[in-house]
């Protein structure tokens, strides 16, 4: 029965991890829709960057959940939640790197604007 649990778990760890990670494809595509905006963003660096990270931490979550069939009871429970709990941390942890290193890369791109137009 933990073994049925554990791929019931696991599948729906990939699914709504999967379907997170495909909503969010939104939010990076719009990234760079700010004129001030820099390279990093304007060419999708740190979009596919982001994805990545968004796509890594869905593949450690349900690797983490799928270890949930080597223990037996509240173990295993246990097991399986650390699972959702990594894809969360996953998420979180790519999403503020993403919207930091947004934030300096328009904040460097500006810089370099200013100091280009005060040299005109």
């Amino acid at each position: 029965m933990a073994t049925v649990l554990t791929w019931i778990n696991v599948v729906a760890l990939l699914g709504v991890g999967g379907l997170f990670t495909l909503y969010a494809l939104i939010p990076f595509a719009m990234a760079n829709d700010d004129p001030r905006c820099g390279p990093l963003l304007r060419h999708g660096v740190l979009q596919l960057a982001g994805l990545g990270g968004l796509a890594a931490s869905v593949l450690l979550g349900a690797w983490v959940a799928h270890h949930a069939v080597d223990h037996a009871g509240w173990t295993a429970i246990g097991v399986g939640a650390a699972g959702w709990g990594a894809w969360v941390g996953g998420v979180v942890l790519t999403m503020t790197l993403f919207f930091t290193v947004s934030a300096l890369d328009t904040a460097v791109a500006e810089r370099r604007r200013r100091a280009a137009s005060s040299r005109d």
